[in-house]
């Protein structure tokens, strides 16, 4: 349903397609002409049908999948992956058909009655973490759910405080928060000592966390492992903002309950 750019729905906001990793701006205005003629896609098969197929490639179909686009199928992203190469060798030998003007065993988008679609393989959806992951990887942001969600029972536990409820604390404060690393910025002092500067991000929002040589001596490895992490450290806050000093950092995963 979404547009090319970012659009209003009520209160909500619909992502745009073109903001999709992989997906320009002439695929979206090929999908957005080829919907406006068709309706509604109902599946992978009829959508790689009635799209113009020099419009699509393998890493188009794979974000479109990954990013939740295709949802609305009702089948796993897990499925729709598997098919992908399949789907599209069939828009691609339909479309050809249909434009020699052979309808053949396949009547097709152009004749407005849809081929019936190959079966879906029964296959098993991915791991949360790997429908996550490629959310992230492919709109930039978490969308079906955040891989702090199943720690929050624990987290109250440890008294971790959301990241957006850190600005306005006082400097010098020490405070356990918990986090993504969305990105590890390698920085250099004068001395020529390595540090970093890390993006955090939780369920509430986002800050940047300080990381200074000692620290990150110890810490680099983990930060750098993608899981979900307890992170303790002190508020630093400065002109340019409040950000966290880091002292300590475990990943979650691993801790137990």
């Amino acid at each position: 349903s979404s547009e090319l750019n970012f659009t209003p729905v009520g209160e909500a906001i619909r992502f745009g397609l073109q903001a999709i990793k992989n997906v320009g701006e002439n695929t979206v205005l090929g999908i957005l002409e080829s919907r406006a003629k068709v309706g509604a896609f109902f599946s992978i098969f009829q959508f790689c049908e009635c799209v113009d197929f020099k419009l699509l490639n393998r890493r188009v179909l794979e974000s479109l999948v990954k990013s939740g686009a295709m949802d609305s199928f009702g089948a796993r992203r897990s499925q729709l992956s598997e098919v992908i190469d399949r789907a599209m060798e069939r828009g691609q030998k339909l479309q050809r058909q249909n434009a020699a003007g052979q309808s053949g065993l396949f009547a097709g988008a152009a004749s407005g009655t849809p081929a019936p679609d190959p079966v879906l393989p029964e296959i098993d959806e991915w791991p949360e973490q790997v429908l996550l992951d490629a959310e992230l990887g492919t709109v930039g942001f978490y969308i079906s759910g955040h891989p702090l969600a199943k720690h929050a029972a624990r987290l109250k536990e440890l008294g971790a405080i959301d990241l957006a409820s850190v600005e306005g604390r006082r400097n010098g404060e020490e405070l356990t928060v918990s986090g993504m690393v969305m990105s590890l910025r390698p920085m250099r002092s004068r001395k020529g000592d390595r540090w970093a500067i890390v993006s955090l991000q939780d369920m509430s929002g986002g800050i940047e966390a300080l990381v200074f040589p000692e620290a990150l001596g110890r810490l680099e490895a983990v930060l750098k492992s993608g899981a979900p992490l307890l992170l303790r450290g002190r508020v630093n806050a400065e002109e340019a903002g409040t950000r966290i000093a880091l002292q300590e950092a475990k990943s979650l995963d691993q801790m137990g309950s």
